[in-house]
């Protein structure tokens, strides 16, 4: 049996699928199985593989190309998974080569966690570097992020089979859907990560490494503007039901986190409302009250009063002040400069509708069409 079960979801990645698989065959583990799931090629991703398996008859391919959506994808995936530890990988970045080592350490070193992700360095088409993405590593600081954004970049993660086996763990359904009525929240496509990802958070049971594990692509044939409009509304619905989660666990009435949220450096408009002072308030008394990692927010939450208004000049002068006290991380600083600048222009924020008071106990499937590019 492998030690790492790499899940590598496909379809037409033909320009960039030898240099993933390369940089797994570069890993200094060598104890590994490269799952390559294909959704239905019409170029040469099927070929390219097929002759790499010859070659190595670690890598295997697997056809399903008539499963819905990425989670349906992957979901397939984790059922073939033998390995203890199941790895994510996308068929257009590259894996650096310590990162099954690094990822083993974090494991051995917290027995308890379920899935660890990484820091990742951003490339181009032709692989050189322009970014990066810097996440948090702390499992609390995760779990109080997770509600308001995905603090993971997801092709670095992996988690621990055999909680995948014994919790029976699948993307775009919730771990609570059989003891919470009302958490029967179904996401099939573009933010099943985030879903995934934020209930684990919540438990204390994630962690990033804090070393780079990941050359994460960035190109061409990304996700497009209505994509990523669409990824935002259902990520704010995905932050609603995290906030039901926590609302009915401690018997507190219900809030909604969105106006405060930050999902891809992005402020939301909710009803086209532009103050929230009294979500910001109801907000801050559930948490309070809530315990847990929520026992030791008030920076957190100091920084989401940040966001507690869309003016422009407000948004600014409020972050400077807690600039110092709250330390934000690259995201949200980048969050802040693009809502100014947004507001600055006259343009629009992205607005959603006001939350359900209760939310509903059926269940809620956001079918929106599945994206292009990554999940991020």
């Amino acid at each position: 049996m492998p030690l790492f079960d790499v899940l590598m979801p496909v379809k037409n990645g033909e320009a960039y699928l030898e240099l993933a698989v390369r940089s797994i065959q570069q890993q200094t583990v060598k104890d590994w199985r490269l799952l390559v799931l294909d959704h239905g090629s019409t170029d040469r991703t099927c070929d390219i593989v097929q002759q790499m398996a010859r070659l190595d008859p670690r890598i295997q391919m697997h056809s399903f190309p008539a499963v819905p959506g990425l989670a349906g994808l992957l979901n397939e995936g984790l059922a073939l998974v033998e390995a203890p530890y199941a790895m994510r990988m996308d068929a257009d970045d590259e894996s650096l080569p310590e990162r099954m080592a690094l990822t083993e350490a974090e494991f051995r070193f917290s027995p308890d966690l379920v899935l660890v992700g990484g820091q990742a360095v951003v490339i181009d088409a032709a692989g050189r570097r322009i970014d990066r993405l810097d996440t948090p590593t702390d499992p609390k600081v995760l779990g109080r992020v997770s509600l308001f954004r995905n603090p993971f970049v997801h092709p670095t993660v992996c988690f621990k089979s055999a909680a995948v086996a014994e919790r029976h763990i699948r993307y775009g359904r919730s771990l609570y859907a059989r003891s919470d009525a009302a958490a029967d929240i179904h996401v099939p496509a573009l933010a099943e990560d985030y879903l995934l990802f934020a209930e684990l958070a919540a438990e204390g049971r994630t962690a990033n490494a804090s070393s780079d594990l990941l050359r994460y692509r960035h190109h061409a044939g990304g996700v497009s503007r209505q994509k990523f409009r669409d990824q935002l509304v259902v990520s704010a619905e995905i932050s609603r039901h995290l906030a039901g989660l926590i609302s009915r666990r401690a018997g507190l009435p219900p809030f909604d986190p969105v106006p405060f949220c930050s999902h891809g450096t992005t402020l939301l408009r909710v009803d086209g409302a532009d103050s929230y002072a009294h979500h910001y308030d109801a907000m801050c008394v559930v948490l309070a009250k809530s315990g847990g990692m929520w026992e030791h927010a008030r920076d957190e939450l100091r920084w989401r009063g940040v966001f507690i208004d869309r003016s422009p000049i407000g948004l600014l002068s409020r972050a400077a002040k807690r600039w110092v006290s709250c330390r934000p991380d690259r995201h949200e600083r980048h969050t802040v400069k693009n809502a100014a600048l947004q507001l600055f222009r006259g343009r629009q924020l992205i607005s959603v509708p006001a939350m359900s008071m209760p939310p509903q106990a059926s269940t809620r499937q956001l079918d929106l069409p599945s994206p292009a590019g990554k999940q991020a």
